[in-house]
């Protein structure tokens, strides 16, 4: 954390940050130089040294912050408070009192700073936390001079951030170390950034400031000397896009699968949007794939596109080489990894099958490996994730551990993943979203939440939605393995529209999550197929 905070004063003279100021109306930014985030920061860190220490904290303990993420200041007042000697464990817009109350007492924090917005919902619960509430920046007294920073080791812990989804019933604490921080610009960004402008990088932010995608900007610009654009909400529409080239210069788009589709959709129809995408840097994309339909148009288009991995806990792992014209993923050189094989339940190397999947294995002296009390094996961390090798050194994802479930009467691989983009792309008029389900049942399961213009309002009107999606998908079936076969109405569940449960920051489906919800349901299938 202090070699971030002190590589802020190379760059004072430059802009960190283009506040949107906008309305719905109106594209319109704001403008923050590196001196104006110092100035802030020695302010903030002023009062929080004061505020906790006369709260009777001890430097090294946690601090709960509940903010809303949506102000460059939230960014100020997290770095302050771990500048002041303190571990900031922030929550955002997405949690519940219950769970903030919850996650703060498992770490023994005894202090929660909240924003306005939550006054609300602070009577919700007992707190056993004094709450303080958040000033703004013209609350905060001059500086009358410039606060020691704490004494700290690379392995302390800097502040607190969660996974959008969550663990066994609630969000899952991810700390990050100051050697993880300063390994996000020196080793994770260094490595995914691989064309450069004559002035500043200038980028956009992707989520809340809230959470560690959002908040680690800082790590990624006191690196570089860049610049990060706000955008107004967290989709980036086309025009929006070309409001942050003219009025900001962007010139390095950080996007998720999902929201590049769309841009793309639009860029295929729009000339100026498709020589705005053509015009950055670099465009890095996270949190899924895009359909091959669209990246192999995009690259055609020369886009200068590449698909990104990265997890809340490793930051960015492995990204495409810009200048390759191909979509396959590398591991990022100074990212101690390898890939391999998934090991078995008894802990022995799965067995070689027809399509060879290999798992991402961060090794523990690797500074992006999470917190010990985040790894999942003694030699690291492995992220869940599984990858194809399509050439030495090139792989493509596959999906998550769990899209990978094992059904059939001798229970062999099922690929969730492809199934669900299939009913999606020849159903799209039919189904809103969809999971497949079943590991290590006799068959997989399709729950789907249907098209707003679908009728399912009777039992004879949902049957006919079913079968029309079974007709749609006849080519695909024929195209896999029996045991991955949805050949039936009744192993398709129709729920509720946006009942399906989902991640926070990425809308994704959670499979395991939707087993648990429609377990009586599923239960029901199973017993009805026996």
């Amino acid at each position: 954390m202090n070699f971030v905070l002190e590589s802020l004063h190379k760059h004072t003279a430059n802009p960190i940050l283009r506040p949107f100021e906008g309305d719905v109306a109106t594209y319109k930014w704001g403008l923050v130089t590196y001196q104006d985030f110092i100035d802030a920061l020695e302010r903030a860190t002023a009062y929080w040294s004061e505020k906790l220490t006369t709260a009777g904290l001890q430097r090294g303990e946690v601090v709960g912050m509940w903010l809303k993420g949506s102000h460059w200041i939230d960014l100020v007042h997290i770095y302050a408070v771990s500048a002041a000697g303190y571990i900031p464990e922030v929550f955002g817009l997405a949690f519940s009192a219950a769970f903030v109350q919850d996650l703060l007492d498992t770490h023994g924090a005894h202090i929660l700073i909240y924003h306005d917005t939550f006054s609300a919902l602070l009577p919700q619960v007992k707190w056993q936390q004094t709450v303080m509430r958040l000033p703004s920046i013209d609350e905060l007294p001059s500086a009358s001079a410039k606060s020691a920073l704490p004494d700290v080791q690379e392995d302390d812990v800097a502040m607190i951030f969660h996974t959008s989804g969550t663990t066994g019933g609630r969000p899952k604490p991810v700390p990050q170390t100051h050697k993880w921080l300063i390994a996000e610009g020196e080793v994770t960004w260094k490595g995914v950034i691989q064309r450069h402008p004559e002035g500043q990088h200038i980028i956009n932010n992707i989520g809340s400031f809230a959470s560690i995608g959002g908040a680690s900007c800082i790590t990624f610009l006191s690196w570089s000397g860049g610049c990060l654009t706000q955008s107004a909400g967290r989709e980036i529409t086309a025009d929006e896009i070309l409001a942050m080239v003219q009025q900001c210069g962007l010139n390095f788009l950080l996007q998720y699968a999902p929201w590049l589709a769309k841009l793309l959709a639009v860029a295929r129809q729009r000339p100026e949007a498709l020589e705005a995408l053509r015009g950055m840097c670099q465009i890095a994309y996270t949190g899924a794939s895009l359909s091959p339909a669209d990246e192999r148009w995009a690259l055609e288009q020369g886009i200068p596109l590449t698909p990104m991995y990265a997890n809340t806990e490793c930051g960015p792992l492995m990204v495409a080489q810009l200048d390759s014209g191909e979509p396959y993923l590398r591991p990022i050189s100074e990212v101690k990894c390898d890939l391999a094989p998934p090991q078995s339940e008894n802990g022995k190397t799965a067995t070689s099958t027809a399509l060879q999947l290999c798992e991402f294995h961060v090794s523990a002296d690797s500074a992006t490996c999470p917190h010990p009390t985040v790894r999942n094996r003694s030699d690291g961390h492995v992220t869940g994730d599984l990858f194809e090798e399509v050439k030495p050194g090139c792989y493509v994802f596959r999906g998550r551990s769990d899209d990978w479930i094992r059904t059939g009467g001798n229970p062999a691989f099922c690929d969730t993943k492809a199934i669900e983009e299939n009913v999606l792309k020849t159903c799209g008029d039919i189904v809103h979203n969809c999971v497949v389900v079943g590991h290590q049942r006799i068959c997989p399961i399709l729950l789907v939440e249907p098209d707003a213009s679908v009728d399912v309002s009777t039992p004879q009107a949902e049957l006919q939605a079913q079968r029309r999606i079974i007709e749609r998908t006849a080519p695909f079936n024929e195209g896999v393995f029996p045991h991955e076969q949805i050949t039936k109405p009744e192993c398709i569940l129709v729920v509720p529209v946006g009942s399906l449960p989902r991640t926070t920051e990425k809308g994704n489906v959670r499979r395991k999550a939707t087993e648990e919800q429609f377990k009586d349901a599923i239960e029901k299938i199973y017993s009805s197929l026996s």
